[in-house]
């Protein structure tokens, strides 16, 4: 939500894609939540406001990990959090 919020306030983009989908990452099995915008892409200097800093603390206090980086038009945001492994025998705890 963060990132979409970013993306409509401070980046002038006109289009923001957002997918979330169930990877296997090197580490098992993951989410992946992705936020394009085609806005103007993330200051050359430091942001005053700490969303991005809130976007990577929350991806790490889930286990995960937040790459925030200008894209060829616009920010990219990508949050990958890891699932658990599905039970093999189909059974739930």
């Amino acid at each position: 939500l963060e990132a979409v919020t970013n993306a409509l306030k401070h980046s002038g983009a006109d289009r923001v894609t957002v997918m979330l989908e169930r990877i296997a990452d090197a580490d098992g099995p993951a989410a992946r939540l992705s936020v394009h915008d085609n806005g103007r892409g993330l200051a050359a200097r430091r942001p005053t406001g700490r969303g991005l800093d809130n976007i990577r603390h929350r991806a790490l206090t889930a286990g995960g990990r937040a790459d925030i980086r200008r894209g060829q038009a616009g920010t990219v945001v990508v949050v990958l959090i890891p699932l658990p492994a599905p039970d093999p025998a189909g059974l739930t705890s």
